[in-house]
This record gives structure tokens, sequence and C-alpha cells, in this order.
């Protein structure tokens, strides 16, 4: 028998006991705790649906890095499908630029968001990974604009 077929028959022996003897522990003591899921709503201040700005993405930063993004849905809500790193999360709302807010029903203005929550630095938002699944809500103030007809929006003023 060759040198190299003796290498080759130790290394497929050594592979079969080690996976024979995980077999026979069950890898006992290792055990794997994924994250808990992050989902949430933006609410305007006064807990009103945030209805406005669904398309808009939500961006969260740790460490000066994007480390999650994820995209409002029409009422508000999101879902996280990654994990938060441990510590604080600085938060920003990046609304869609090709989407203008929808009339509010059944009144004549529209909600649109303060541009502050557009950068990490100035929107106040928050979020932090938890070992349990959680229900963020993260409040923002709008400015009403009047609701105008074919496709024409006056901006609002926020000096």
């Amino acid at each position: 028998m060759s040198r190299a077929n003796s290498v080759v028959r130790f290394l497929a022996g050594a592979a079969l006991l080690t996976v024979c003897g995980l077999g026979a522990t069950g890898c006992q003591g290792y055990k794997f705790n994924p994250p808990p899921p992050v989902n949430g709503s933006v609410v305007w201040e006064d807990g009103g649906e945030a209805h406005e700005l669904g398309g808009a993405t939500l961006e969260f930063q740790a460490n000066g890095s994007v480390v999650a993004k994820t995209q409002l849905q029409s009422d508000g809500t999101f879902a996280l499908d990654t994990a938060l790193p441990s510590g604080t999360c600085k938060v920003r709302i990046v609304p869609d630029p090709a989407k203008a807010p929808p009339p509010t029903k059944g009144t004549t203005h529209t909600m649109v968001l303060d541009p502050k929550y557009e950068k990490f630095e100035t929107s106040g938002l928050t979020a932090s990974q938890t070992s349990e699944a959680q229900n963020i809500v993260l409040k923002v103030n709008g400015r009403k604009v009047p609701n105008t007809t074919g496709g024409q929006k006056s901006g609002p003023s926020w000096d």
C-alpha cells in the first residue's frame, strides 16, 4: 500500500470518527439562538398612522455605517430581516422621491414629513436590539400641506 493511500485512509477514518462522535453527543452544549425579530411602525406625533410615508426607506446606523434597511409599508409598519447590532442605532427616514404623498382621506390636506428625519444627526430617532421580540414605535412630526389638483404640491415651510 502506498503512502498516499495510507494518508487518505487515515483522514477518512478521522472524519468518520468526528461525525460519529458528534452524532453520539448531539452537539450538546451548543445552541444557536437567532436574534428576535424587530418590527415596528412610524406614526405621527398624535398617534395617527403615517400612511403618507409608505414606500419610504428606514435606515439604521451604528458606528457610522448603515447596518440595516427596510421599506415602510402603506400603513407605516416595517419589519427588519436582519438583526441590529448590540447597542443603540440611529434611525433616519428617507422618503421615496418618486412618490408624492397621497391626500389624507376626507380632508383638504396632506401630511408631509419634517426633513429633519432624513438625517441621522437630526432625526432623534433610535432603536436597539434586545433579547426579546420587539415592536418599535417611532413618532415623527409632519406638517399639513393643502391638497391640490393636477399633481402640483406646494411644499411646507420648515423655518
